[in-house]
């Protein structure tokens, strides 16, 4: 995984890309870019209160969640 964030963080959110395949909807197949329309938080919902911490507390639930479906 790579987080990058901008010379605008926490006022915008990091970019968030998966270095490996995983098989999550919100997640570009080719290039593992997070997407911010399927995933909230990096997008609607980003407030600069978030952390990093959050973000990965939150794929990781995602996470749980598609593997059990």
């Amino acid at each position: 995984m790579k987080i990058h964030c901008g010379k605008s963080y926490p006022q915008l959110p990091p970019t968030v890309y998966f270095k490996t395949r995983v098989n999550l909807p919100f997640v570009d197949q080719k290039f593992g870019l997070v997407d911010p329309n399927g995933f909230p938080l990096l997008g609607k919902l980003w407030s600069e209160d978030l952390s990093i911490a959050t973000i990965l507390n939150k794929l990781k639930e995602e996470m749980i969640k598609y593997k059990k479906n």
